[in-house]
C-alpha cells in the first residue's frame, strides 16, 4: 500500500506537464519517491522524477513479491485535475499557505493533495483538497507493466557535456524551428571551443554558436570534433520542459544517443528534475534496416505482399 501528501501541487503540476505527449505514461512508485516515464516511437524516452522530499507524509509498503509498483496509466486526466488549482494562480506562491508548513497545521494552508494506491489492480487515486473545503477526486485506472523503467541505456563513455541556461537553449531551439528543418545537427570542436545547432531549411541554414565562455556555457566538455543529427520532431517535445526549466544539461555518448536533462526549481527551493533520452537518426535508420532484415530472414517482401494481394483478388 502506497499513501502520500503534499502542498506543492502547482510545482508538481508543472513538472509533470513537461512529458505530456504520449497517451499512456509508466509509472514506478518506491521507497524514494515516484517516477513517470512516456516513449516515443521507440527512439524517445522522457522521465519526471519526484523525490519523497517534496511529500509531507510518504507511507510506503512493498508487497513480498515486489519492492517497487510498477504500472501504466494516463496522464492527461490527472493533469487535468491539477489544472483546477493551479492554472492562473501564480500569485499563490506569495501567500502564507504555500511555504513549507508543519504536519499538523497542513490542512488548514491551501491546497492539499492526497495520493493512495493499494497494489496493481487498483486505481491510482489523488485527491485535491481545497482551503475552503471543497476537493476533487481523480481515480486512474491501472494496467500491470511487466518491465522496469529503462533510464540508463547512455554508454559508459560520453564524448560530449554541456550546461547551460536552459532559457538559452529554448530561445535557440523556437528560433531553428522556424526555419521549418526535420533534423538538428549538434556539433561540438574541442579544437575551436564551440558549442554548434544548425537547421538546414529548404531555403536556407539556420546556426546558433556557443562559444566556450563562463558568462555563455556554465560547462563544455568535448574531446574531439563531433557532429550529431536528431529528428526535429523528437527534440521539440522537450521544448516545454526547457521554458518551465531553469538550467539543462546535454550529454552525448559514444553511440550519439542524446540526453537532456532539466531541472526546475519549485516552491521553497525545491527541485525536480526532467529527463529525455532521444536516438540520432543515424542509429534510428540503422535499427529500421536491421527490422527489414529480419523480415527478408522470415521470407516476407512487399513483392510477397504484392502478390498475396493479387490472388485474394483472383480469387474473389
Amino acid at each position: 500500500m502506497f499513501q502520500a501528501e503534499t502542498v506543492y501541487v502547482k510545482h508538481i503540476h508543472s513538472t509533470l506537464k513537461c512529458v505530456d505527449f504520449a497517451k499512456e505514461c509508466t509509472v514506478e512508485i518506491t521507497s524514494r519517491g515516484i517516477r513517470f516515464g512516456v516513449d516515443e516511437s521507440q527512439s524517445l524516452q522522457a522521465h519526471v522524477f519526484i523525490d519523497r522530499g517534496l511529500f509531507q507524509k510518504y507511507n510506503y509498503e512493498d508487497d513480498e513479491e515486489n519492492s517497487n509498483y510498477l504500472f501504466k496509466t494516463r496522464l492527461a486526466p490527472l493533469l487535468q485535475c491539477l489544472s483546477i488549482y493551479t492554472d492562473g494562480k501564480d500569485k499563490q506562491i506569495a501567500n502564507p499557505w504555500d511555504q513549507q508548513p508543519s504536519t499538523n497545521t497542513m490542512h488548514k494552508r491551501g491546497v492539499v493533495c492526497k495520493i493512495h494506491f493499494e497494489g496493481i489492480g487498483y486505481p491510482f487515486e489523488w485527491e485535491v483538497e481545497e482551503m475552503a473545503g471543497y476537493s476533487t477526486i481523480c481515480e486512474l485506472s491501472t494496467l500491470e507493466y511487466e518491465e522496469n523503467i529503462d533510464v540508463s541505456r547512455l554508454a559508459t563513455t560520453l564524448n560530449t557535456k554541456v550546461i547551460m541556461r536552459s532559457g538559452w537553449l529554448y530561445d535557440a531551439l523556437l528560433e531553428l524551428d522556424n526555419n521549418l528543418s526535420e533534423s538538428l545537427m549538434i556539433e561540438t570542436s574541442s579544437q575551436k571551443s564551440t558549442f554548434l545547432l544548425r537547421c538546414v531549411g529548404g531555403m536556407s541554414t539556420t546556426e546558433m554558436e556557443y562559444p566556450n565562455e563562463k558568462n555563455v556555457l556554465e560547462s563544455f566538455e568535448t574531446n574531439s570534433e563531433y557532429t550529431y543529427t536528431y529528428r526535429f520532431a523528437l527534440i521539440r517535445q522537450a521544448i516545454k520542459a526547457l521554458q518551465a526549466g531553469t538550467k539543462v544539461s546535454l550529454r552525448i555518448d559514444e553511440n550519439g544517443t542524446l540526453n537532456i536533462q532539466l531541472m526546475l526549481v519549485g516552491q521553497d527551493g525545491l527541485c525536480t528534475f526532467v529527463d529525455f533520452r532521444i536516438a540520432p537518426l543515424d542509429l534510428m535508420i540503422e535499427d529500421e534496416e536491421d527490422d527489414e532484415g529480419v523480415l527478408a530472414e522470415n521470407g516476407y517482401t512487399e513483392d510477397n505482399d504484392q502478390e498475396n494481394y493479387n490472388t485474394e483478388e483472383e480469387d474473389d
